[in-house]
């Protein structure tokens, strides 16, 4: 397993690339770290992600997304979790 180590002011942890991949896209958007398989450069305060492949790891994994709503996840709360900085609107395309 591949491992990603984060030190931020003198504290360390240490998560799977996955875990890493997951939370970035989370946080900047699913595409930002497209794959579990990547590289880490710094280039100055710039960190430099090269990733190699896509997998299932695009986009919304449907397994996943019924294994939320079995657990009582409502639509919104799913779509929010893959896809975090979309807009969900109930106006439809022809209004």
């Amino acid at each position: 397993m591949r491992a990603v180590s984060l030190r931020d002011s003198g504290r360390e942890w240490t998560m799977s690339a996955d875990e890493f991949r997951r939370a970035t896209g989370r946080r900047l958007g699913w595409n930002v770290v497209l794959s579990g398989s990547f590289t880490v450069t710094r280039r100055g305060a710039q960190l430099i992600f090269r990733g190699r492949g896509f997998g299932s790891q695009v986009g919304l994994c449907l397994a996943g997304a019924v294994a939320q709503a079995r657990s009582g996840r409502r639509y919104e709360e799913i779509l929010r979790f893959y896809f975090p900085q979309a807009q969900i609107s109930s106006r439809s395309q022809t209004e």
